[in-house]
């Protein structure tokens, strides 16, 4: 979403809103348009009250989702498109919908529009709010310490009751005198922290207590002028001398103080004076403030080739665990903490495969204590890589090269002995050790992530570009990944996806390689491997056989673009499938009479799409002429004998034909139902005729409604019956 137009401040209490149907903009993207216009009222506030108010303005939906929020500035600036924008904040590209307008003012937290409803077309929509700021409060604070000495007030902070800040100020100061104005108002823990001055002074809390939880609350209120004063509370002071050879200013670095359960409190200047090296404490180097009372473990930084020390009452100790607590009181001087600094062992090295780097500046060396981490040191390799780090106290040591470059992607922490994350052990046994041989191997580095060539998928080869490397001549080692997971026997430059790989992540690890380096690997992103392409049809598969009822057909399957593909069958009827007939032939059915009958065939195979096609119709099934034949009992019979015709009615594909049977005999004509139970035979018993004569015998079969579907009528063959 981009924002258009800008805003200009002030500080609400009052509002009240006109939403209009334009706007001084025209959304640019197609979408809706949202200009919040902020009618500042200053008349009530002096004017650098009113360019003192800062709200914020916050444009969301329903769900909550931000969709442009932003100050609204002074109007002392124009936009880059040239359009004026004072006292308006616009977001433009909303989608039409509802959307809710907050603006707060951010110094005091009055809100002048909470959560106002809008709705948002393809058009422009206003928001008008009215915006009246109140008037800052003063605060002014006199501070004082000992005997009157504060050399000047640094920070105001103001903090909430569970100790969150609110404000900080820095306001003006003359001495010991501080004047800030505010407008945040409410309740608050007002802080000072003072110049460091002869002792060092802490933060204090109004009234002037240490705890924040000792601390009155004051009130600020719109307009207030507020007139304080407050003691500053002292930290301790320690002197001491450090001593080292003829006092070379080299020699010492610091002072670092711990608390006596190990953690790091303050880190302090603390320099010899050059007349003997007597040293003062009186602050702490990364701030004004003095350090407070309490007992801490003293350690002095030894300098160029000089083990660091804690004060022990004696000489110092090389280790914290054997460091003596010196307690200070505010106010008042710790003496005698005295030091004697003395040079100490030494690691040196070489770091290799620096060539590839000519845009390198510096490589720093650490040694890490791994007994006493505050132990540890650190120092430069020259330009031909050789390092040398001095004033190690006996212990164990990683030795590590930490890149600064131009370059961020060759920044990195390489050990000796070991990769970019672990280190083999280097052991000083004591102040007379020196340690050679440290050496520390630069591991190549991988400057463009290796690519796929392309989306994987079942059964099409895919291969990988290892990337770029910081190393030329480097050869490469591959291993194909499934879901993370090494695929057996899958390590060259290319892999042609299996079925088991079908719906999982696809990835390459490279593995880069140089005698003069530490192998490093890069591995590919990730991609989902799809199903393999779906098998055409070569050959279609074609329908063999009569399209007869009672026929079989026999369906061929066709040839596949994919070797190894199973296939199925479907008959259908007239398109529609006919249910069981799933196999490559088929026996034509009376069902089938009056339709067209193909096969669809489907090929499928583990890890791919599958693919059907169809195969031509066939011819219409036609409808079934029966077979009737009708047979006399005697061709020749005596008056006295009942002519009786034996009538047979078969149908290819029709197990018991149903209909009516219809015997003439002579003149005589007599028929007969035909049933499911006769299956296709019936004996036909006619009145006895005069003689002597010849009769001729007529047999003629007629389907019944529904055998019609799929049978036509039929006749037997011409008899006689010779009466005598």
């Amino acid at each position: 979403m981009r924002r258009v137009g800008r805003v200009v401040a002030a500080a609400a209490v009052t509002m009240s809103m006109v939403v209009a149907a334009t706007a001084p903009a025209v959304a640019d993207d197609g979408a809706g348009l949202l200009t919040v216009v902020v009618d500042k009222d200053c008349s009530q506030v002096a004017a650098d009250d009113c360019d003192f108010a800062r709200p914020w303005v916050t444009v969301e939906d329903a769900d909550g989702t931000v969709h442009g929020s932003g100050w609204l500035f002074d109007g002392t600036w124009t936009p880059s498109d040239g359009v004026e924008a004072e006292n308006e904040f616009s977001v433009d590209g909303l989608q039409p919908g509802d959307y809710f307008v907050t603006v707060r003012d951010e110094a005091d937290d009055a809100v002048a529009a909470d959560h106002v409803p809008v709705t948002v077309g393809n058009g422009s929509q206003l928001l008008r709010v009215a915006y009246q700021p109140q008037p800052s409060a003063s605060v002014t604070v006199r501070v004082t310490g000992i005997d009157g000495d504060v050399w000047g007030i640094g920070d105001a902070y103001l903090e909430a009751p569970d100790g969150t800040v609110r404000a900080d100020y820095w306001g003006t100061s003359s001495a010991d005198v501080y004047t800030f104005r505010t407008r945040v108002f409410g309740q608050w823990r007002l802080r000072i922290d003072a110049d460091a001055g002869q002792v060092g002074y802490l933060p204090t809390y109004y009234p002037g207590v240490a705890d924040a939880d000792a601390a009155e609350l004051i009130d600020i209120t719109p307009g207030a002028q507020l007139a304080l004063s407050m003691d500053a509370l002292p930290g301790g002071r320690i002197t001491g001398r450090i001593d080292g050879p003829a006092l070379d200013p080299q020699f010492a670095r610091g002072v670092t103080l711990y608390t006596t359960d190990g953690r790091h409190a303050y880190d302090t200047p603390a320099w010899p004076d050059g007349t003997g090296g007597e040293y003062v404490i009186s602050g702490r180097s990364l701030d004004r403030a003095g350090i407070a009372p309490g007992s801490y473990l003293v350690k002095f930084e030894g300098g160029e080739g000089f083990a660091s020390r804690y004060y022990d009452g004696a000489d110092g100790s090389l280790s914290m665990a054997g460091a003596k607590p010196v307690t200070l009181v505010g106010g008042e001087i710790t003496e005698n903490v005295d030091v004697a600094l003395t040079a100490c062992g030494s690691i040196s090295g070489r770091v290799t495969g620096l060539d590839q780097w000519p845009q390198m500046t510096l490589w720093g060396i650490s040694a890490t204590n791994l007994d006493d981490d505050t132990s540890s040191r650190s120092g430069w390799r020259d330009e031909d890589g050789e390092f040398k780090i001095t004033g190690l106290a006996p212990g164990r040591y990683s030795v590590s090269a930490g890149g600064h470059s131009y370059d961020p992607k060759i920044s990195a922490t390489y050990y000796s002995g070991g990769d970019t994350t672990s280190g083999k052990t280097v052991t000083v046994e004591s102040c007379g050790s020196a340690v050679t041989g440290a050496d520390i191997a630069v591991t190549m580095t991988n400057t463009a992530r290796p690519t796929l060539s392309g989306p994987p998928a079942v059964g099409t080869a895919i291969s990988v570009k290892p990337g770029t490397w910081n190393v030329p001549n480097a050869t490469y080692a591959y291993t194909w990944l499934r879901d993370g997971a090494a695929i057996q026997g899958a390590t060259s430059s290319s892999y042609r996806p299996v079925a088991a790989d079908a719906g999982h992540q696809l990835s390459a690890r490279i593995t880069a390689r140089h005698v003069d380096y530490r192998d490093a690997t890069s591995t590919t992103t990730s991609a989902k491997v799809l199903p393999g392409p779906a098998p055409r049809a070569t050959s279609a598969p074609t329908i063999g056989g009569s399209a007869k009822v009672g026929s079989l057909l026999t369906a061929t399957q066709g040839r596949w673009s994919t070797s190894g593909v199973t296939v199925r069958f479907q008959w259908l009827r007239s398109g529609r499938a006919i249910p069981g007939a799933s196999t490559s032939s088929y026996r034509v059915s009376t069902s089938d009479v009056g339709a067209r009958l193909s096969v669809k065939v489907t090929a499928t195979k583990s890890g791919y799409t599958s693919a059907s096609t169809t195969t031509g119709s066939t011819a219409v099934v036609p409808k079934v002429k029966p077979t009737v034949t009708g047979t006399p009992a005697a061709t020749t019979i005596r008056r006295t004998t009942t002519p009786k015709v034996a009538v047979t009615v078969k149908a290819t594909g029709v197990r018991a034909p149903v209909g009516t049977v219809t015997v003439k005999v002579g003149t005589t004509t007599k028929k007969v139902s035909l049933t499911a139970s006769n299956k296709g035979k019936v004996v036909v018993s006619l009145p006895r005729k005069r003689g002597p004569r010849t009769y001729p015998v007529v047999v003629t079969f007629t389907p019944s409604s529904t055998a019609a579907k799929y049978l036509t009528g039929a006749s037997a063959r011409a008899h006689s019956i010779k009466v005598v």
